[in-house]
């Protein structure tokens, strides 16, 4: 017997096992990160295109992947779905397609089309994700004063010239929304208004112009007696997705007491651990996001307007406003700025960013002294955001947050509101 064999074979499982694990870093080390940029701009006749841009996490380096949306014809809705990872834009002009991205495939868009017909409204779609089936985009139209007629396109239908089908009314218990991130990403979705009734939830939805035929759905959630807020809060439905269902109670937002500036308070059901739970975010212009189990929040404290409190009276800049100059398009001989979201909305944007894990109830604050800051990505333990058109990563840990990681630097970066990261 060779005396050496022994240590001879750990040292070769010990290269293996190195090798093994060396591959196994590098791999994860290279993993591309798509992101998505576009908004549905309602301001005037501008419109706004979208593409795909891939990212290189381990080169640093960014590159066009695909054309997703011409300018020329605009971004109507966007709906990302990270759960399914998928991503639906609808166009904004007719040919009103709806371009599909599966985020395990994203190099292959698939275009679906949408059939209007002589229908002339057209109300801003939801996503909804039905048992056994979907997502689906969920659409409402109508002639003008007549019935709402009520369509569903079938994002996975193998056939795209049969996707779209008359849908049931009661789809809208399964409308699946990660919130918005003001000021671009809004509206996502038309919003759900929540009714209390009998310990649940229904939404309600006129099923024509004159409001005179209504349709009162259950959401299929019942409300712990101690959480459930009476009917004239406002309620809305924040988020919907695997982990939590999560209602944002509006009459907090700025009817202040208790603070000023108005909060933002959430009733939170954990999915996984059926349990409820209530949390406050300051500011009551915030914006709600989710990724998983984690809530991301966009600080912004109303400026003016005309609701129960005047926040700070007059107007001020969002901090950052010299590095929001970029040229979006004309509306005739006004050249429109991206600034323009921040400078002619009723928020201000403070650059501060929070992170609340619906599981561990623990949370974590960005601030980068920038307005346009925006988290796109929340994976496992590593959080992507951008500031302007600075893309950024950072570890949670335990007790906070590591120290921030510059990605790469580029002018689309800051058009970019949606990100995947490759399977």
């Amino acid at each position: 017997m060779n005396p050496f064999r022994p240590l001879l074979c750990r040292i070769a499982f010990g290269v293996v096992t190195v090798a093994i694990v060396s591959a196994g870093l590098t791999a994860q080390s290279r993993r591309h990160l798509y992101l998505v940029t576009g908004f549905h701009f309602d301001q005037g006749p501008l419109k706004v295109g979208s593409k795909l841009l891939r990212v290189d996490l381990a080169e640093r380096t960014l590159k066009p992947a695909a054309d997703l949306v011409d300018a020329s014809q605009g971004v109507f809705s966007v709906h990302a779905d990270h759960d399914r990872r998928i991503l639906a834009i609808m166009r904004s002009d007719p040919p009103r397609d709806v371009i599909v991205l599966s985020m395990d495939t994203p190099d292959m868009p698939r275009i679906i089309p949408v059939k209007f017909g002589e229908r002339t409204t057209f109300f801003t779609p939801n996503l909804i994700a039905a048992p056994g089936g979907g997502p689906i985009i969920l659409m409402r139209s109508t002639t003008g004063s007549g019935p709402i007629a009520l369509t569903g396109i079938d994002l996975r239908a193998k056939d795209p010239a049969s996707a779209e089908t008359i849908r049931p009314w009661e789809d809208y218990r399964f409308v699946r929304t990660e919130g918005t991130w003001a000021p671009a990403d809004f509206p996502n979705g038309e919003s759900i208004q929540l009714i209390p009734q009998d310990g649940g939830l229904i939404t309600r939805f006129s099923r024509s112009i004159s409001q005179g035929n209504l349709a009162d759905i259950d959401m299929g959630i019942s409300i712990p007696g101690n959480l459930s807020p009476p009917a004239n809060q406002g309620l809305f439905l924040a988020v919907n997705n695997d982990d939590m269902f999560v209602i944002d109670q509006g009459k907090t937002r700025g009817s202040g007491p208790p603070r000023p500036a108005g909060i933002v308070h959430l009733i939170v059901y954990d999915k996984r651990a059926r349990n409820w739970s209530a949390v406050e975010f300051d500011k009551g212009g915030s914006s709600v996001r989710a990724f998983a189990s984690w809530i991301v929040i966009n600080e912004a404290e109303f400026i003016y307007g005309s609701g129960p409190v005047s926040i700070v009276p007059g107007k001020r800049d969002s901090p950052g406003k010299e590095f929001r100059q970029r040229i979006l398009g004309s509306q005739g001989r006004i050249e429109a700025r991206l600034d323009m979201l921040f400078s002619e909305g009723l928020l201000y944007f403070p650059g501060i960013m929070h992170l609340y894990d619906i599981k561990s109830k623990k949370k974590y604050t960005i601030k980068t002294g920038q307005g346009d800051s925006e988290i796109l990505l929340v994976d496992g333990a590593t959080v992507y955001y951008r500031v302007n058109d600075t893309l950024y990563r950072n570890e949670i840990g335990n007790s906070g947050l590591g120290t921030p990681v510059e990605i790469l630097k580029d002018a689309d970066v800051q058009l970019a509101h949606w990100a995947f990261l490759e399977p």
